[in-house]
């Protein structure tokens, strides 16, 4: 989808809206959605699949909002409600029937991959996303958001495990950011970071490359990127979101900086690359 020139035409694309867009190229998303394998015979199948929306969810608005190190955290309004509504999925499917979860999945995917094509269809750099050290191990002051918290923290004991490295100031940093949810201002930021700690718990524990073999099963050339994809995501992700909306519990200001723009420059700098190679 991310090289499909048919997405742009010569329309501008923060002209799509949502259903401007369902109009508009309806039968290209059906035939997408085609693609994903939804088959739900046995409970095992729904875990699978449930899995999958839920790494996509998370690939779109997480990894979809970061644009580098050194640049501001877009936080995009509209693919965050793509994590916080796939958490209610498994409640729903069960009260149903297999083809009626079946269908129920295959609906959410279609409405997430709409919207983020309505976003700017944002790639993923995971290379980039995951090479960066985990909170709270410090990194590079040149970055935007620091990962260590703001403020004047407390100074651990000597006789504290740990007591020379980060972890003794901030042992979990899922402490931190749930904490700092349970009294942010902005309700959105406290469903996206309940979402993710709840993923986290689920899936933190995979490790680099574990897709691979599923997406490449029948013979697809797979992207080298998702052979970065780990259960980092999840922490990486709510920490940025977390940085971007502000440390409430540590001082800062809730920004309110949810991004509700459409990624029209890096839309038109990607069309103005595949016109130069022939390719739109």
């Amino acid at each position: 989808m991310l090289r499909d020139p048919r997405f742009f035409g010569n329309r501008t694309l923060d002209k799509h809206e949502f259903a401007a867009m369902l109009e508009s190229h309806g039968e290209i998303f059906v035939k997408y959605g085609e693609l994903w394998d939804c088959q739900i015979e046995t409970q095992e199948d729904l875990e699978a699949r449930m899995e999958e929306l839920i790494w996509a969810a998370t690939l779109m608005y997480g990894v979809g909002s970061w644009d580098g190190n050194e640049a501001e955290y877009r936080a995009d309004f509209f693919t965050a409600h793509i994590v916080t509504s796939v958490l209610f999925i498994p409640t729903i499917c069960a009260y149903l029937s297999r083809e009626s979860q079946r269908k129920l999945l295959r609906a959410h995917f279609l409405t997430s991959i709409t919207w983020w094509v309505v976003r700017g269809r944002p790639s993923f750099a995971l290379k980039d996303f995951t090479s960066r050290p985990l909170p709270p191990v410090p990194n590079a002051p040149s970055s935007k958001y620091s990962n260590t918290l703001p403020g004047i923290l407390p100074t651990p004991a000597a006789c504290a495990l740990s007591s020379t490295t980060p972890y003794a100031g901030n042992a979990n940093p899922w402490y931190a950011i749930l904490a700092d949810a349970l009294v942010h201002p902005n309700e959105h930021l406290c469903k996206v970071q309940r979402a993710l700690a709840h993923f986290n718990l689920l899936y933190g524990h995979r490790e680099a490359g574990f897709v691979l073999e599923s997406l490449s099963k029948d013979g697809v050339d797979v992207n080298p990127e998702y052979g970065y994809l780990d259960g980092s995501v999840f922490l990486r992700t709510a920490w940025l979101t977390a940085s971007a909306l502000g440390w409430v519990t540590h001082g800062e200001e809730n920004t309110g900086a949810w991004n509700y723009q459409e990624f029209q420059k890096a839309v038109l700098e990607e069309l103005e690359l595949m016109k130069g190679q022939g390719r739109a």
